[in-house]
């Protein structure tokens, strides 16, 4: 449940005036639906039945909007004395114009979504259109927004993860989503509802039992409209299991996959089979593809991982970053996601991708050489070693050239293991080198490596 927040909306003058402007354009174009009823009909007949209906007993809805296929609205109405009003798919591209230039408002896109400047917008023109409002929209947005903002504590179920004790990661506390929890939320939800929605509440929880008793839940604290607050948990959420998986094995084993992602964005592959005897089947079986990896992590698990960096990310993805800070985090997403495919190539796709987001200065230099010098020269002072972490990067290449260009699957586990492992450690180089201060923009981690390299 939200607790009421404290925002106050500020918007400079000349912003609010270019906003005004826009909305009073917006409020003259306003114009009856021509035919809602008629619109609505299907195109085709069906055998049901039919009844007549005298007009005067139809009721009409107070609004209604038309989707694309994206889900995004392109016309939407409101009903004034039995007649629609409002935008067509025209002039609605004006209202997604001004609500993304408000958008530009970092204060506000912090704290409310599209949608809802969308439905506060249209609820302006409705108002004025009726009479029943006459601030500005710069005024009115400034009223209204800050009576939908709340706290809120979001809690989402992470997959095939167990937690031994909370722990904090960035932003996000994970904890085990436990009996105590549910027995607590099951008592409130019927003292708040009464002892006559103890049957189908009961059908409920014991399906959240179910599903999620035991597990890992990932809470997060925001202050923003609900819609915004779940836009946001879901965005944070997802950075910390994703950044959070570098510390599984699957980051340095490429025979293990790991399940650890928002509840139901990945489930274990499975494969069904019947028998058939004439028309009927007389067996059935259903097998998972490979092994089912639950990730247990226990308190002493966290105390490893703190000897390679958890809390240095941590702290990154919580706080303020510079420029090589910014580009570790989105080098290290980009590598999270080998972990969680069982795909030879699409893991090495995933690191391959990673590496050179971060390795490489831009498009215009070579890929391979400068990309195995700098890793070899950033994880090891030693010659004969740098000289073999060269060739493992530059066979592994090769690997990944008969995968784009040939087809071919990448099957050499032993060279891709050692890969693996190569590109984890660079990442655990990086993770310690983003807290040099001298270190603090992407050409300076660069130039530091040019610097081991010749000095």
């Amino acid at each position: 449940m939200g607790n009421e927040g404290n925002s106050n909306i500020s918007m400079n003058n000349e912003f609010k005036k270019i906003i005004n402007e826009r909305g009073h354009n917006l409020l003259y174009k306003l114009l009856p639906h021509k035919d809602y009823l008629q619109r609505n009909e299907k195109s085709f007949k069906t055998d049901t039945p039919s009844i007549s209906i005298d007009s005067s007993q139809i009721k009409f809805i107070d609004s209604f909007k038309t989707k694309d296929l994206s889900g995004n609205t392109v016309e939407r109405f409101f009903l004034v004395k039995n007649q629609y009003i409002g935008l067509n798919i025209n002039d609605y591209k004006e209202l997604h114009q001004l609500i993304n230039l408000i958008y530009k408002n970092k204060e506000l896109k912090n704290i409310v979504c599209k949608e809802y400047l969308e439905d506060v917008i249209f609820n302006w023109f409705e108002l004025l259109y009726k009479g029943l409002a006459s601030s500005e929209l710069s005024e009115f947005l400034t009223n209204e927004m800050p009576k939908s903002i709340k706290e809120y504590f979001i809690g989402i179920p992470i997959a095939y993860t167990e937690i031994e004790s909370p722990f904090t990661f960035g932003k996000v506390t994970f904890r085990e989503f436990n009996k105590d929890i549910i027995d607590k939320s099951y008592n409130e939800t019927i003292r708040i509802q009464g002892e006559q929605s103890t049957e189908s509440l009961s059908l409920f929880f014991e399906e959240v039992r179910r599903k999620y008793q035991g597990k890992a839940i990932a809470i997060i604290q925001v202050v923003a409209e609900k819609k915004r607050a779940e836009e946001i948990a879901y965005k944070e959420v997802e950075q910390a299991i994703s950044l959070l998986r570098f510390f599984h094995k699957a980051s340095q084993n490429p025979l293990s996959v790991s399940y650890s992602t928002l509840s139901g964005m990945k489930e274990p592959i499975s494969k069904s089979i019947f028998f058939f005897k004439n028309d009927f089947f007389t067996n059935h079986n259903t097998e998972l593809v490979g092994t089912l990896d639950i990730w247990s992590i226990s308190k002493d698990n966290i105390n490893l991982y703190k000897q390679v960096g958890f809390d240095i990310i941590s702290n990154l993805i919580k706080g303020k970053r510079n420029n090589f800070q910014n580009k570790l985090i989105d080098a290290l997403m980009l590598f999270s996601k080998c972990s969680i495919t069982d795909n030879f190539s699409d893991k090495l796709t995933a690191i391959t991708v990673a590496a050179e987001s971060i390795f490489i200065k831009d498009n215009n230099e070579p890929i391979q050489q400068n990309l195995a010098d700098r890793i070899a020269f950033l994880v090891s002072d030693e010659p004969t070693e740098r000289l073999k972490i060269v060739k493992i990067i530059k066979d592994t290449y090769k690997l990944r050239s008969k995968f784009l260009h040939h087809g071919k699957d990448v099957d050499e586990i032993d060279l891709f293991t050692s890969f693996l492992k190569i590109i984890w450690s660079s990442f655990f180089y990086m993770i310690n080198l983003s807290q040099n201060i001298e270190i603090d923009t992407h050409e300076k981690f660069l130039s530091y490596i040019e610097h081991k390299k010749y000095s």
